[in-house]
């Protein structure tokens, strides 16, 4: 007599440089043997390869979250050479996201959990300091996008207001940048903080590099 004990997707683990190239995803089901009076119990599981659509779908993902981190990176002026071999090295774990007795949007919430995790431990692997400027209810991937971000706002900010500032640690920097995002009020606070500053004091000329640029 055999039951079903744990059905879902399985996603082989690798390197994420080895598994955007190539990813094994498969189905899978646990079940159970039961051996009646003469012969043990045991469990024992069917997997069957989803095939390369669904492969390639993974591969996109999974992509997208290096090209994420990768810009992200960039933006926070971080050695590229450095961030590329940490991203292709980044180690992926087998994952196991059961489906058993869930709806299709159930389902779909467990892969995005899913996909969440791995984004957050590539942005914590690749930046490994960015775990400083977490806030709560924040994961790290979107800790990292949001800083690399303020980032970017500093330096348009540094541009359209004419300084300069002597900081070329992208940590300080982005401590920085940090530190005046909350005076602001985040960022959109602090763009428009920048821009109504620039259109009260700049000259005509300076507000037209500005919108040119």
């Amino acid at each position: 007599k055999e039951s079903l004990r744990d059905q879902g997707i399985k996603i082989v683990g690798g390197t994420l440089s080895s598994m955007i190239d190539e990813i094994m995803v498969q189905s899978y089901q646990t079940i159970h043997r039961s051996g009646g009076w003469f012969r043990s119990s045991r469990d024992y599981e069917r997997t069957e390869n989803l095939g390369d659509d669904v492969a390639a779908q993974f591969q996109l993902v999974l992509g997208s979250m290096a090209d994420a981190v990768r810009a992200a990176a960039d933006a926070l002026g971080l050695n590229m050479d450095e961030i590329n071999a940490r991203i292709a090295a980044f180690q992926i774990e087998e994952i196991r996201i059961s489906t058993m007795d869930l709806s299709a949007e159930e389902a779909q919430k467990e892969l995005e959990a899913a996909f969440s995790a791995i984004f957050d431990g590539l942005a914590g692997s690749v930046v490994p300091w960015i775990d400083e400027f977490k806030k709560v209810g924040e994961g790290l991937a979107e800790t990292l996008i949001r800083v690399a971000t303020g980032v970017q706002v500093t330096q348009e900010a540094m541009i359209q207001l004419g300084f300069a500032l002597d900081e070329t640690d992208p940590q300080k920097f982005a401590q920085i940048s940090e530190g005046l995002m909350s005076l602001m009020g985040g960022i959109d606070g602090f763009i428009e903080g920048m821009s109504s500053f620039v259109n009260a004091f700049a000259t005509d000329e300076h507000k037209f590099a500005v919108a040119q640029d």
